[in-house]
Order: C-alpha cells, then sequence, then structure tokens
C-alpha cells in the first residue's frame, strides 16, 4: 500500500461522497458514536453490563479465537469486520 498525496485523492474520490452521505444519515450523535470503533471491544462489552460469567467468558472466546486477542486488546472495528 502506498502512502502518498494519490492515495488522498483516490481514497477521497472514490469513497468520499458515500462516506459523507452515511455521516449525513447517522446526524452529529451517529458520527460521534462511530469513534467507538477505533477503541477496545472491551469498552461496548463493558456498556451492555452483562451479568452472567458464561456469557462474558463466551463472547471473550468469541473474539480471541478469530483475532488471537482479549477483548481489551482488539480495536471494536476488528471484531465488527471479523464477525462480518
Amino acid at each position: 500500500m502506498q502512502f502518498d498525496l494519490g492515495v488522498i485523492s483516490t481514497v477521497a474520490a472514490r469513497y468520499g461522497p458515500s462516506l459523507l452521505k452515511s455521516f449525513a444519515l447517522m446526524g452529529p450523535q451517529g458520527a460521534l458514536d462511530a469513534t467507538k470503533l477505533f477503541r477496545p471491544f472491551s469498552e461496548i462489552v463493558d456498556s451492555l453490563d452483562l451479568k452472567d460469567p458464561f456469557i462474558q467468558n463466551w463472547v471473550d472466546l468469541l473474539v480471541f479465537l478469530p483475532a488471537g486477542a482479549k477483548s481489551n486488546g482488539i480495536l471494536s472495528a476488528e471484531v465488527v469486520t471479523i464477525m462480518n
């Protein structure tokens, strides 16, 4: 992958319109919530307030098996991509 100004223009031309449309549909709060994707997945799991230890361990296992990392060591975006 190249990292130069040509990449910026290519990405902006190809993905810019759809990205702007997505942000417009989400609204300001949705765009701010999208930043959760760049935080550890464990924050999302903690926000669910799971009480059952079996479910907590199962979610950790679902993250660990394909990624090889615990839920506090992997970005939420990676988990979304893996689960997709």
